[in-house]
């Protein structure tokens, strides 16, 4: 199994984030970048990026917000650590910037499946996107196409990609350590299940 390392250690596994999935698990790629360049394990803030990436982010606080664009705000502001920037379980005002910047992001081709397991193998934790309709039937096994889409318009929801076996990816959801097997899933591989291929991005320090 190639599995990075586990990164929910660093995520706030409670319900009320999973509103604020978009933003979880975009800090999570960046606390995966962290830990592989640093060896350090740094808890950062989506509540920074709820209350502050905003206007021309193109996000919406709790309800939705684009990978590219949370990414380009982190670019350009920084962000901040849980504890400089604590979660309130609802949208604010933002009240500071700054903190750890990035260099950049880097987008996996869209539609290019084959091109997602070597990302995960040698770039870290994906931040991605699927159709999360046919998660009220997942208790555990391998997702598939079964109760979702693999069309592009029905992406509704962020997960984070952490690794992989020879026939499923294994990915982090924000639905708390009772859901699916103690808050991950396992999706099918090369299947463009839920449309996992479709979008899917990571920061670059």
């Amino acid at each position: 199994m190639k599995y990075l390392f586990v990164v929910a250690a660093l995520l706030v596994s409670a319900q009320a984030r999973h509103l604020e999935a978009w933003e979880q698990f975009k800090v999570g790629a960046l606390e995966g970048q962290v830990f592989i360049h640093n060896k350090v394990l740094e808890s950062l803030s989506p509540q920074n990026l709820v209350d502050c990436a905003r206007g021309e982010y193109k996000n919406t606080g709790c309800d939705k917000g684009l990978q590219t664009e949370a990414f380009r705000y982190i670019k350009d502001h920084g962000i901040l650590t849980e504890k400089e920037y604590p979660y309130t379980a609802k949208e604010g005002k933002c009240q500071k910037q700054g903190g750890l910047k990035i260099s950049g992001f880097g987008v996996v081709p869209q539609g290019n499946e084959t091109a997602l397991k070597p990302a995960i193998a040698n770039i870290g934790p994906i931040a991605a996107t699927l159709d999360a309709s046919g998660f009220q039937f997942y208790h555990k096994g391998i997702l598939d196409n079964s109760h979702c889409s693999t069309s592009f318009d029905a992406l509704n929801h962020a997960i984070l990609l952490v690794g992989y076996e020879k026939n499923y990816y294994i990915a982090k959801n924000s639905y708390g350590p009772t859901w699916g097997i103690d808050g991950y899933l396992r999706i099918a591989m090369d299947k463009n299940t839920c449309g996992i291929s479709w979008y899917n991005s990571y920061p670059t320090l």
